[in-house]
């Protein structure tokens, strides 16, 4: 297959060798395909992949780079459990607050899918430091939780 493909491939598979030889061979670090607009890097959080992430960040990318949908790396982690994932994150800079297309957060991302309670959850929370209410104001303005909390 070509370049990009494999880049893609190695990318989800967790072959940080191979994406250091495509790297170095000229391969488009943010690469996407028809199939899957997610680049690597993307594809890398949402499969929980920290060392590939950390090893595509240190090859230049942008931690907070989206697909076409406003999904960034901390919504795909947040969505699939990946904690230690969404805490390097954070740590690293990337935006809490970015919203997709929809204006969903990666908060918002992880109570749709039932994570709330979870770790991940906890670490957007602890990580940014911000008080129960801001949360609870931006669960509450969520089209997706109207009627669901009661009022503080």
């Amino acid at each position: 297959s070509d370049p990009n493909t494999s880049f893609l491939r190695a990318a989800r598979a967790g072959h940080l060798d191979k994406l250091r030889e495509l790297l170095e061979a000229g391969v488009d670090i943010n690469t996407s395909n028809a199939s899957d607009p997610n680049t690597s890097f993307l594809r890398a959080a949402r499969a929980g992949h920290l060392d590939k992430l950390r090893e595509l960040l240190e090859a230049g990318v942008d931690i907070n780079t989206s697909n076409a949908n406003g999904l960034n790396a901390l919504h795909l982690a947040a969505k699939d459990g990946h904690t230690t994932v969404v805490k390097a994150l954070l740590k690293g800079g990337c935006k809490v607050d970015a919203s997709t297309k929809k204006g969903n957060t990666a908060l918002h991302i992880a109570a749709l899918d039932s994570l709330v309670t979870d770790i991940a959850s906890s670490a957007i929370t602890d990580a940014t430091s911000l008080p129960c209410s801001v949360i609870l104001r931006t669960l509450r303005s969520s089209s997706l939780y109207s009627g669901m909390l009661t009022s503080a």
